[in-house]
C-alpha cells in the first residue's frame, strides 16, 4: 500500500513490479509512505510542480528473523526459592518469548523489564 499525504491525500496498491503512480495532483509537498506486511515502512517526501514528473524510490528491506543476543545464564537455587532469568534479543518489534523448562512451557509467565 502506498499513501500520499499533502495538499490532497491518496492511497493505492502498487503493481507486481512495485511501481506506483499518482496523476492529477495539485502542486505542493507530499509525504509518501509505502508498506507491505512483514516489512518496515518506507517513507519519503516528494515535491510536485506543474509540468514535471516527480520520482521517489523507496526500498522496503525485509528484516531478518529475531535472534537471541544474550542467552539466559544457568542458575541453581534451593527448592522453593525464586529464580530470575533474563534474555536480550534483536528483531523487529514487537518481540515476545516463552520460557521452557525440560521442554515444557513454564507455568509462570515472564515479567518484562
Amino acid at each position: 500500500m502506498v499513501t500520499l499525504t499533502g495538499p490532497v491525500n491518496r492511497a493505492q496498491t502498487n503493481d507486481a513490479t512495485g511501481f506506483y503512480g499518482f496523476v492529477d495532483l495539485p502542486p505542493g509537498a507530499y509525504a509518501v509512505n509505502a508498506s507491505y506486511p512483514g516489512y518496515p515502512t518506507g517513507t519519503g517526501t516528494v515535491s510536485v510542480t506543474v509540468g514535471t514528473v516527480s520520482n521517489l524510490d523507496l526500498l522496503l528491506s525485509l528484516a531478518g528473523p529475531p535472534s537471541v543476543v544474550l542467552q539466559p545464564q544457568d542458575l541453581t537455587v534451593y527448592q522453593g526459592q525464586n529464580a530470575g532469568f533474563s534474555v536480550v534479543a534483536n528483531g523487529t518489534p514487537p518481540l515476545s518469548y516463552q520460557w521452557r523448562f525440560n521442554g515444557r512451557i513454564s507455568p509462570v509467565p515472564p515479567r518484562r523489564r
